[in-house]
C-alpha cells in the first residue's frame, strides 16, 4: 500500500491498529495512534516513511510515528527519514522499537511528557539529535542499538535494560 500526499495524516487511529507492508511518503505527518480515553494497541510491521514535513498538519506535524496518551505501539522492521521527529511518544504511551532506521531527521526517536521507548536493534543516524529524552519520561535501551553520525547522539539519560 502506498499513502502519498495528504496535507494531513498518512494514518490516524483512535482505536486498534495494524499497519504493514505500507509506505507513507509526502505527508504532514506519518502514523498517528492515540485514545484519550481507553486503552489502544498499535503494530507497525515493515513500513516506509519519508517527508513528512507538516504540510498543513494542525498537531503534531512532522512525524513519522507518534503513540500518545493511552496507546502501546510495537513498530519492527520499518525506517522513517526526513521527518521533523521520526519516532515520538508522549504522555501515557508506550512505543517499542525493534530493528527500526531514523534518520535525515531533526530528532530520531524521542521520548516526551511521561511516555515509556524501549529500543532494540535499532539505528539512529544523521539526525539532528539522535534520541533525546524529555524529563519524566523514559527511553530504555537494550544496547544492541547503532547510535552514531547525529548532531548529538543522546540528549537526556537512557536507562539500560537487560535482555532476557
Amino acid at each position: 500500500c502506498i499513502i502519498d500526499g495528504f496535507a494531513n495524516y498518512g494514518v490516524i487511529s483512535f482505536f486498534n491498529i495494524t499497519v504493514a507492508d505500507t509506505t507513507v511518503r509526502n505527508c504532514g505527518s506519518g502514523i498517528w495512534i492515540d485514545n484519550a480515553a481507553a486503552i489502544v494497541k498499535g503494530h507497525v510491521e515493515h513500513v516506509l516513511i519519508e517527508d513528512t514535513r507538516g504540510l498543513a498538519t494542525p498537531n503534531f506535524s512532522n512525524v513519522g510515528v507518534l503513540a500518545a496518551r493511552n496507546a502501546t505501539v510495537t513498530v519492527r522492521n520499518s525506517v522513517v527519514v526526513r521527518s521533523g521527529y521520526g519516532f515520538y511518544a508522549e504522555l501515557t504511551a508506550a512505543l517499542t522499537l525493534e530493528n527500526a532506521l531514523a534518520s535525515r531527521s531533526a530528532i530520531g526517536i524521542f521520548s516526551n511528557a511521561g511516555a515509556l521507548i524501549r529500543i532494540s536493534n535499532c539505528v539512529v543516524t544523521d539526525n539532528t539529535t539522535g534520541l533525546q529524552v524529555a524529563i519524566g519520561s523514559t527511553m530504555e535501551t537494550f544496547q544492541n542499538n547503532k547510535i552514531r553520525g547525529n548532531g548529538t547522539d543522546v540528549s537526556g539519560t537512557l536507562t539500560t535494560v537487560a535482555q532476557q
